[in-house]
């Protein structure tokens, strides 16, 4: 054990040690990484896949969470013309017959590119300072901070107890965007909300990871798992959320949920 840590340590130290690339290089990356990004969902084949997603609350209002299991949800996310679409079909591995959007609670889409859009597209006037070097699934990345300032988002939040009782708010966004070294993919997303005060919900953030997955015999840079957590007033969520089992979109395509 003693061992792992001094590796782990030693690692660390290694990638904290790397200099940063010159500024020009540094406006470089951030100019491939928004070119792949903008370009992303055409980029993509038409695919259907799994989503589990486990729902959590915590109603203690401390500052350590005693987080409670909710329920775990199965949907089935198809992605077809460009555009995702989500059906939902267990809850808590009993099948359902409903609309995702009825299930209440904290629900989350947009994993597919909206996100990555929002903080690249050029009318969001993003602000982008290199860090440093890290690893992400043993490949070597550059983090940046970012910065979506509110008066340039298009990023939406919604609130509400009914569909008939629904808040919405446009919300700035800061964070972290890890980019792969090698191919100028984004990686991992880290963001959070920067919320208006006087809307109820209080806290918004999301880390988003993606990982090279098969479809149809080719490999795409496709989301891998998501934490997204938000607090309205005392009240805290988080949905750990993991995507599996792509495959190309086809009329007779299932999906099996195995091991879930």
């Amino acid at each position: 054990m003693r061992c792992a840590w001094i590796l782990l340590l030693l690692s660390a130290r290694f990638w904290a040690a790397q200099e940063a690339p010159p500024a020009a290089e540094q406006a470089r990356i951030i100019e491939e990484a928004r070119r792949v990004a903008l370009t992303y969902t055409e980029s993509l084949p038409d695919f259907i896949c799994a989503e589990s997603v486990k729902r959590y609350e915590d109603f203690s209002g401390k500052p350590k969470e005693k987080w409670r299991l909710k329920d775990t949800l199965l949907l089935q996310v198809s992605f077809s013309g460009r555009q995702e679409s989500y059906r939902l079909v267990a809850v808590n591995k009993v099948p359902v017959d409903r609309p995702y959007k009825e299930m209440g609670g904290a629900i989350t889409q947009g994993e597919f590119g909206t996100l990555l859009h929002e903080i690249f597209d050029e009318s969001s006037q993003t602000e982008f300072h290199w860090l440093r070097w890290d690893k992400v699934r043993n490949r070597a990345t550059h983090v940046y901070s970012f910065r979506v300032r509110p008066e340039n988002s298009s990023f939406r939040l919604e609130y509400g107890d009914s569909d008939t009782d629904i808040q919405n708010t446009i919300v700035g966004q800061h964070g972290l965007v890890y980019i792969d070294r090698e191919s100028g993919q984004v990686v991992r997303i880290e963001a959070d909300a920067d919320i208006p005060e006087d809307f109820a919900v209080k806290g918004a953030a999301t880390v988003l990871d993606y990982d090279f997955a098969d479809v149809a015999g080719r490999k795409y840079l496709l989301p891998l798992r998501a934490d997204v957590r938000m607090r309205v007033r005392r009240v805290r969520t988080r949905n750990d959320v993991e995507f599996l089992e792509y495959q190309k979109f086809a009329a007779d395509a299932k999906i099996t949920f195995q091991g879930k």
